[in-house]
């Protein structure tokens, strides 16, 4: 399972998003998406024909001592439906671009991470391996000095 489809079962406990799901091809897949929506924030939308959608619907009526009571409660007018559905659809939009650019970061960040792991084990390799030439050419260093010295030793006997 891809890590983009693992997003979508958060709640399922059984589903385990490890560090090797994640792709060179969903990186791109996220990062270069351009991405088209049904409605531009601020544009008008008609999703529903407004007569029919929000037809206003009456409260029961009350019944007290077996006497109906009729109860009336003041509807919203047209324009306020209208601009809490423009501010609805305005309000999805925004979550989805979010979640967007939020699996988008995640991928990127897991990616840096996981570059930079892989810097930090190539140098601690070739630190290793620039000890371990130090340490042969010191003993070189010291072989070579003793070697000098007894030569200087032998020469001086003579």
């Amino acid at each position: 399972m891809s890590y983009i489809s693992a997003l979508n079962l958060l709640e399922d406990p059984s589903v385990d998003i490890s560090e090797n799901t994640l792709g060179e091809e969903e990186l791109a897949l996220w990062a270069n998406a351009q991405f088209t929506f049904d409605v531009q924030p601020g544009s008008e939308a008609k999703l529903f024909n407004d007569q029919d959608f929000y037809a206003p619907i009456a409260p029961a009526p009350v019944l007290s001592n077996h006497k109906v009571i009729s109860s009336s409660v003041p509807m919203p007018s047209k324009k306020k439906q209208t601009a809490k559905l423009k501010d609805a659809i305005v309000e999805d939009d925004k979550r989805k671009r979010n979640t967007a650019a939020s699996a988008r970061f995640r991928l990127k960040k897991k990616m840096r991470e996981q570059t930079l792991k892989q810097q930090t084990e190539e140098m601690e390799m070739k630190a290793r391996q620039l000890e371990e030439r130090v340490k042969d050419l010191e003993r070189e260093a010291a072989w070579l000095r003793a070697l000098v010295l007894e030569k200087n030793a032998t020469t001086f006997l003579k």
